[in-house]
């Protein structure tokens, strides 16, 4: 069902207490992505938004 409605916070979808990449990884793997695919993601993410991962 995530995939088809999508997840949408009522607050900054962020948690405080992760590090970028935790956040980036914590959500990737709520859409069901693991291993070297969320890896793959997660570098992709920090190098378009330009910081080095």
């Amino acid at each position: 069902m995530r995939q088809k409605i999508g997840v949408a916070p009522q607050a900054l979808a962020l948690y405080d207490l992760l590090t970028g990449e935790e956040n980036l990884r914590f959500f990737g793997e709520v859409y069901g992505l693991s291993g070297n695919r969320l890896d793959d993601r997660v570098k992709w993410y920090f190098d378009f938004v330009g910081l080095t991962w």
